[in-house]
């Protein structure tokens, strides 16, 4: 998994003094404000906090290093003011679901996930506010930009087009790091690479791999390209199934493995469920118990069976007659209906006749004519383009939106940084 950057939020700190010895005159300054970012300040620990998290290019000079850093952190201080002073607010309920929902899918406990970060220099307290803040950005796309965002037909077949080559592609990789700050990185890299001669993968990755998930053997899943670093891309991109390479970059030496590779386009086939069929209804209301309107719909029941016919049933008896012509009927599939009704169905083909049963908006029979189902992959492909493009075009605007808040905010630095 790609463990989100880590950042911690202080929202105010002084300075604070503490003695050194028991000298009247003696102090060590433990942290200092070095800019003040609205109401806000950020101090020279967070920045070098937030140096520690950030991914680092080789070649960056210090000045780059600070640079980006201090940046995040202004973003990060403006976009939590915004966000309040337009009232919205991140609760602990859904920092707590989302936290499930990500060791779900990872397959880890938060056991596990602790020990993670631990070994990467950081916290559960963190990561709960990297997941807090990024709701934060969620809602303020949703709310500032999303609306306004339009998408054409020409758009969804240009985006379609290019999903057909290598967006659908996905690779299973596995990925064991040695960190730079290993004095014996290289000895390790010729153990590893030896031990993977005769050992499994995953073995190896749990006994000696640096790196998030060690426990899970270095598994990082199913991604496309896109979802990434550049580092691992572009290399994985040249790989052949199988393989295993390593390089180094500024976090450590990486080693990957791709163990599979798959083309979504093959198997996205989406398909629902579709009848054809005629409903006697009959609401609850304050005369009538359930009982009477049970006995009234087994009566008009045992009529259909004896050769009434369900049109003129449904005219006569139904309290909605939307179906009351079987030559017209369209097909219709149950999503939208409440479950209690779609449970039902069920019972088709082995019953075309259904009923009489009960929901929380009154009695049902109900006649199946027939069943389908429906290849609606094209749909489901449409839908998602447009979400995608929606999303792009949302984070384009979003980093022009934010350019400007960030430009007309108030940012007093105290301290000459680079």
């Amino acid at each position: 998994m790609k463990i989100l950057k880590q950042a911690k939020y202080i929202f105010l700190f002084l300075i604070f003094l503490i003695p050194a010895a028991y000298s009247n005159n003696d102090y060590e300054i433990l942290d200092k404000i070095i800019v003040i970012v609205e109401k806000e300040v950020i101090t020279q620990k967070e920045l070098q906090n937030q140096i520690k998290k950030i991914e680092i290019p080789l070649n960056a000079s210090k000045g780059e290093i600070l640079k980006k850093a201090l940046d995040l952190l202004i973003e990060k201080k403006i976009i939590i003011q915004y966000a309040n002073l337009i009232e919205i607010n991140v609760g602990q309920e859904e920092i707590n679901y989302l936290l499930s929902n990500i060791l779900q899918q990872n397959s880890i406990t938060l056991d596990e996930l602790v020990e993670d970060l631990d070994k990467n220099n950081s916290s559960i307290e963190d990561f709960k506010n990297d997941l807090q803040y990024n709701l934060y950005l969620k809602k303020i796309k949703e709310r500032e930009i999303m609306p306004y965002v339009q998408v054409t037909e020409n758009e969804v077949e240009s985006w379609l087009n290019k999903r057909k080559s290598e967006e659908d592609v996905e690779y299973q990789i596995f990925h064991i790091l040695i960190k730079n700050d290993n004095p014996k990185k290289n000895d390790k890299l010729k153990k590893i690479l030896e031990q993977l001669r005769t050992k499994n993968f995953k073995d190896v990755a749990k006994d000696l791999s640096e790196g998030p998930f060690s426990e899970n053997g270095g598994d990082l899943g199913w991604k496309n390209i896109k979802e990434l670093p550049d580092i691992f891309a572009n290399n994985i991109i040249q790989m052949k199934k199988d393989e295993i390479i390593s390089f180094e970059s500024s976090n450590g030496i990486h080693i990957l493995k791709l163990s599979d590779i798959r083309n979504n386009l093959e198997t996205e086939k989406v398909f629902i469920s579709q009848y054809k069929f005629q409903e006697i209804f009959l609401k609850k209301n304050v005369i009538l118990s359930d009982d009477d309107l049970e006995n009234k719909l087994v009566a008009i029941k045992n009529q259909i069976l004896s050769g009434f016919n369900f049109d003129e049933a449904i005219k006569k008896f139904s309290d909605n007659k939307l179906q009351e012509n079987s030559n017209n009927l369209e097909w219709v599939g149950l999503d939208n209906f409440i479950s209690d009704f779609r449970k039902q169905f069920e019972n088709y083909p082995r019953e075309n006749l259904i009923g009489p049963f009960k929901t929380e908006l009154g009695w049902h029979i109900i006649k199946i004519y027939d069943y389908r189902k429906k290849d609606i992959s094209d749909d489901v492909n449409r839908n998602n383009a447009k979400i995608s493009i929606v999303q792009f075009k949302t984070e384009l605007r979003f980093k022009d939106w934010l350019n400007a808040l960030v430009e007309g905010s108030k940012i007093q630095y105290l301290e000459k940084i680079f």
